[in-house]
């Protein structure tokens, strides 16, 4: 059984997620965070198998999220929920990928697509 964390700032999109990944039967979704600060708390308290991550939250951001969690506890994957690539909505994200590309997340999730880090 593979446990998950939710974390997105947007209640709907954390329900959506959710509902997706309770269809299948190995998968367990343990919490739902609204933030960084909470997705921090949470990833040391209930030590999910994967973090479903959001980039962009107010206060701390899901990049200083996951430094955060794979600094302090390091059993937690994170998979990085990327903004759609359309121009706007795409240069939050770049900005934070020319500061640390990887940031310690396991993969990027984008378009509907599971693009792979290849740091290990």
């Amino acid at each position: 059984m593979t446990t998950v964390l939710i974390v997105d700032d947007h209640v709907l999109q954390r329900f959506g997620f959710r509902m997706l990944l309770e269809q299948h039967p190995g998968l367990t979704v343990v919490g739902e965070a609204a933030h960084g600060t909470e997705a921090v708390r949470k990833a040391a308290a209930l030590r999910p198998d994967v973090v479903l991550m959001d980039v962009r939250m107010p206060g701390m951001d899901g990049i200083e999220a996951t430094r955060r969690i794979i600094e302090s506890e390091g059993r937690s994957r994170v998979l990085v929920e990327a903004p759609p690539r359309q121009q706007e909505a795409a240069e939050p994200f770049d900005d934070h990928e020319r500061e640390d590309p990887h940031a310690g997340r396991s993969a990027a999730l984008a378009a509907q697509e599971v693009i792979p880090d290849d740091t290990g």
